[in-house]
């Protein structure tokens, strides 16, 4: 027995179990400290099943059924961890359970304007979009016919650039006339960025080389850096609010379980040496 809580008592088996649906893998081939985090979780949820039971929460119908049922939360963890369907059923029922009860428990949060306002007033600067370039390019094979495009492309348009892109580069976007997309620092090879971004709107640089072949670039726009509007912002803080207040509403009710409810770990009978959470 690794746990007791109020009437119901679970095996290090059932928290085997536990493990392997939850990870696809076998607690064998898991750390000491991902296992204790793990038992950790696995005695919340069985706090929040016992409160669950006692106040009566039923699934109404909505019970995994069958082989649909197991695969629909747990894939092919179940399949091959070698569970039993009983058991597999019976673990996605209690999981069930706890997400239909935990989300009675955290309904209604939600961030009001205040909150959002005060939200987006400390925290503008993770709204600012940074500095970026729409760029385009011709990529060839070899020095010798990148050196022949960047000639005919050096001094010339726009239109001429996407012309020639199109009849010569090898690049997956020769189609779209060497387009390739709007990028900020950091989402290029640093070699190709360290020569597009000190580029000027509508320069072509010289040849570049990469693993990739022989480059032409062309910043064809530059954007500024931008300061994302709060009406814009608004959807994701709303989610990053709710998001807060649901974790910090559940992990005080279950610090509250656990002072209220009779329950017992028994750690020193796991198959692993328990490691205690840092932050306790």
């Amino acid at each position: 027995m690794v746990l007791v809580v109020e009437l119901a008592s679970y095996s290090l088996s059932d928290f085997l179990r536990y493990v392997t649906l939850t990870t696809g893998e076998e607690a064998g081939n898991l750390t000491e400290a991902v296992l204790s985090r793990m038992f950790d979780s696995y005695v919340e949820d069985k706090l929040l099943l016992a409160e669950a039971r006692t106040r009566n929460i039923s699934l109404e119908g909505d019970e995994p059924k069958g082989d649909e049922g197991v695969k629909d939360e747990s894939g092919a963890a179940g399949a091959a961890s070698g569970l039993e369907d009983d058991e597999m059923m019976q673990l996605q029922s209690d999981r069930l359970l706890i997400k239909k009860w935990t989300g009675l428990l955290v309904a209604g949060l939600a961030a009001d304007p205040e909150e959002i306002a005060s939200y987006y007033s400390e925290k503008k600067r993770e709204f600012l979009k940074p500095a970026r370039v729409s760029v385009s390019q011709i990529l060839l094979a070899t020095q010798e016919k990148a050196i022949q495009a960047l000639d005919m492309v050096k001094d010339a348009s726009n239109s001429r650039f996407r012309e020639v892109a199109r009849l010569m580069s090898v690049g997956v976007e020769a189609d779209k006339g060497g387009a390739m997309g709007v990028f900020e620092l950091g989402q290029l090879p640093s070699e190709m960025e360290s020569v597009i971004f000190a580029l000027q709107e509508g320069e072509v640089s010289q040849v570049v080389e990469s693993s990739y072949g022989f480059h032409i670039f062309r910043v064809d726009k530059k954007f500024a850096p931008e300061l994302i509007s709060e009406e814009e912002a608004t959807r994701e803080i709303k989610s990053r609010i709710r998001d807060r207040k649901i974790q910090d509403h559940l992990s005080a009710h279950i610090a509250e379980l656990k002072e209220r409810m009779n329950w017992t770990s028994y750690t020193q009978n796991l198959s692993f040496t328990y490691v205690r959470n840092g932050n306790e």
